[in-house]
């Protein structure tokens, strides 16, 4: 009977895959508590795993609107969200303010980077500062953990691009 409970349900079922099972715990959760700000958050987050992000916006926003001291986790999460429907610009925007006012939540670092090479090369803001940004967004993650593997990922795709984009 606890929201909660089922909120950290869904969490793990997501991070195990079960992408069903996460859906159906985070739909219990709301159920039992309609204004708990996790719970939607966290159905969010198990609908972008399960590749649903448009269905997992919604969810985000509502856990932010009830919650207006909201933690920087949901920022990076919808961030996250806005990388995965293709809204780069937005994704920068969150991303940027989420790694403001968590700028030790490490995971964020190299979804900004993404995010800025994304909108770098969808032209949505086609200058060369863009890559210098997603460079450094990359780097400042490794900083924090230079044994996080997507770190590495966005600093190559960073540095690959910042070399074709000077070519």
């Amino acid at each position: 009977s606890l929201s909660r409970a089922h909120s950290l349900l869904s969490n793990v079922y997501a991070q195990k895959q079960q992408y069903d099972q996460a859906i159906a715990e985070g739909e219990r959760a709301i159920a039992l508590d309609p204004n708990n700000d996790l719970s939607y958050n966290r159905q969010g987050v198990a609908l972008s795993f399960a590749g649903r992000p448009a269905e997992a916006l919604p969810m985000m926003e509502q856990a932010m609107r009830l919650n207006p001291h909201y933690p920087p986790f949901y920022l990076g999460d919808l961030g996250w969200t806005y990388f995965l429907i293709g809204r780069y610009a937005e994704a920068v925007a969150t991303l940027k303010e989420a790694t403001s006012r968590g700028p030790t939540l490490m995971v964020y670092y190299p979804m900004l980077a993404n995010s800025s090479v994304q909108q770098w090369a969808s032209q949505q803001g086609a200058d060369s500062q863009t890559l210098e940004q997603a460079l450094a967004a990359a780097q400042r993650g490794l900083a924090l953990n230079d044994a996080y593997p997507a770190g590495y990922l966005a600093l190559g795709s960073a540095y690959l691009w910042q070399k074709q984009y000077e070519q």
